[in-house]
Formats: structure tokens, C-alpha cells, sequence
């Protein structure tokens, strides 16, 4: 008999931690997993949505938010073009701006919607910059941990650096594989993802 609950008891344990491991799923070194399904740094879908506020340390006078979604895409040749809205909230004050960024493999480039002229073009394939093209981003660095607001994110982090960033204002951006666009670096203020909605999934606060 007591063979029998010993072995109820161990089958009921095994239930127990299968169960809980639904709900709180852990990497293997105890740490909160990030991942979604996709395999993009910068996961494109009709619905996906990233929210960014002021990086740890910096204070603003009133309220700043950035909202960034994916409003629509449409094939164009070899590539796919993605209809962008971001909302800056200042206070009480909201702008928001349009733009497109078109997709071909592991280029992106970014117009606004209603010109051809690139602002500027990421290359994750790329480790180095184009020679005489200094909107062209490539990957400057790898880092091995991101942290923001919305968590820890340990696994396939990129940085994208612009050639003309320390003398024109484009923004160094990194990016974690299956999330997208963690952090922006230094574009006014800096801002660091505090959620994000990646293909229904709901990452961070």
C-alpha cells in the first residue's frame, strides 16, 4: 500500500511542476524566456506593436511614450512593404507620422510614405559599412545581454550602427531576434521597449 501512494504521490509531484511550467515557462538557467516564434530581428506583421519610454535614469518633465505598430503590408516585386504608425505622446501632446519600411531578405529601408527618398537602410547581413553610404546600418556589435524595460533578453541581440550617427542624428538601434527594436540610441531622448506584441504574443509590461 504504501508502494502505491508513494508512487501516487511522485506522479502527482511530476503533474504538479509539468503544470506550473505552462504558465511560468523558464529557460534552462531559470530565466524568463522572451522568445516568439518568429526568426526576424525586426519582426514585420500586420498588428505587431512596440511600446518604448525614456531609458532607466533619464527624467522627463511630462510623460514621454513612443508607440510603434504595423498598420498594413503589401507584396511590391522581391519586397514587402509595411505601412508604419508611431505615436509620440509629450505631455498631452501626441504627433503622430507615417512611414514605410520596405523588406527584401535581411534589408530594410525606411521611406516616409509619401517619397522615394530612403532616410535609411539596415543590413543585418552586413558587418561593415558601405563604403560613401552613410545611412547604410550594419552590425557594429553582438551583445551577449540587453536589458529594458521589458525584461532581460539574453540571445541573439544585435546593434545597428549608422556611419553618419555621430554627426547627423541617426539613432544606433538594437535588436533582439523575435522581438525587434529594444533599444534607440541616440535619437533625442533614449528610449528602451517596455512591451511589445509580436505576432499575438504579449512581451514586457
Amino acid at each position: 500500500m504504501k508502494k502505491v501512494l508513494m508512487l501516487a504521490y511522485c506522479v502527482a509531484l511530476v503533474t504538479l511542476a509539468t503544470s506550473c511550467n505552462r504558465f511560468w515557462p523558464t529557460d534552462s538557467d531559470g530565466g524568463t524566456k522572451n522568445t516568439t516564434s518568429s526568426d526576424e530581428y525586426y519582426p514585420l506583421a500586420v498588428g505587431n506593436s512596440w511600446t518604448y519610454l525614456p531609458m532607466e535614469g533619464i527624467n522627463t518633465l511630462v510623460r514621454t511614450e513612443l508607440n510603434t505598430r504595423v498598420e498594413s503590408e503589401k507584396k511590391v516585386g522581391n519586397a514587402v512593404e509595411y505601412t508604419m504608425v508611431d505615436s509620440l505622446i509629450n505631455g498631452d501632446q501626441a504627433t503622430v507620422t507615417r512611414y514605410i519600411l520596405h523588406k527584401e531578405g535581411s534589408l530594410i529601408w525606411k521611406n516616409h510614405e509619401m517619397l522615394t527618398v530612403t532616410d535609411w537602410t539596415i543590413n543585418f547581413d552586413a558587418t561593415q559599412a558601405k563604403q560613401g553610404d552613410d545611412n547604410y546600418g550594419f552590425v557594429q556589435d553582438r551583445p551577449k545581454e540587453i536589458k529594458v524595460w521589458a525584461g532581460t533578453f539574453d540571445k541573439d541581440n544585435v546593434t545597428i550602427f549608422f556611419p553618419a550617427a555621430a554627426y547627423d542624428g541617426l539613432p544606433v538601434l538594437t535588436f533582439s531576434r523575435g522581438v525587434g527594436l529594444m533599444q534607440i540610441r541616440p535619437h533625442g531622448i533614449p528610449m528602451d521597449l517596455t512591451r511589445a506584441v509580436i505576432d499575438g504574443k504579449v512581451i514586457g509590461k
